[in-house]
């Protein structure tokens, strides 16, 4: 656990970043934000004076859950972190708006104010980093496909083929290398030992 005075509350990070934060008593209620979630706030219509000051993350995360899968995570995960059983948790989620889509990650870390288990919220926005790692992939795709060579890439936990550049690949299809574990079963039995000795070193 962090240790954080109400100095460094007010005159560390939490004012100088510029993502959307939020900090949360031991039972998950919001205490205060910074100015970066205020304006966020304003901007997307919010209608809350106190910017969701008083509200309690987890009571909204659990009624959120059985629409939204992203809730039910974090609503165990910052359950977990003010329990003091874990210390951080990060996420990924859509945030879309109409005619807009957004991505923003989330991180939850746990903390210590005055002997107080909390927790600081963020919320930052990464759509252009998505934006272009996508299209790095995609640039990437399009190189792969046009090699002569047989290229492909492996998860090593799962034994399978997670992307190839030909449609089959050893008389095998895609839909059947990607299946899990499906390498292995397809190695001779004589040579399985060899070549999980060899997996296990990479």
């Amino acid at each position: 656990m962090k240790t954080f005075t109400r100095e460094t509350k007010s005159n560390g990070v939490f004012s100088s970043t510029a993502s959307h934060i939020a900090i949360l008593d031991s039972q998950g209620e919001i205490v205060t934000v910074n100015e970066p979630w205020k304006r966020f706030a304003e901007e997307n219509g919010c209608t809350d004076s106190r910017f969701f000051v008083g509200r309690n993350y987890l009571d909204i995360c659990y009624n959120a859950q059985e629409n939204e899968e992203t809730a039910g995570r974090v609503y165990s995960a910052l359950q977990s972190i003010l329990q003091g059983k874990t210390t951080d948790f990060s996420i990924e989620y859509p945030c879309h708006s109409p005619g807009v889509e957004r991505w923003f990650v989330m991180h939850i870390h746990g903390i210590e104010i005055e002997a107080q288990r909390m927790a600081i919220v963020s919320h930052e926005e990464i759509t252009t980093y998505r934006n272009s790692l996508h299209t790095t992939n995609v640039r990437y795709e399009h190189l792969i496909q046009s090699l002569p060579d047989t290229i492909y890439t492996f998860d090593l936990i799962e034994r399978r083929i997670t992307s190839i550049n030909r449609s089959i690949f050893l008389g095998y299809t895609l839909e059947e290398l990607i299946i899990l574990g499906s390498i292995t079963d397809k190695i001779h039995p004589d040579d399985i030992g060899f070549v999980t000795t060899q997996w296990n070193h990479l």
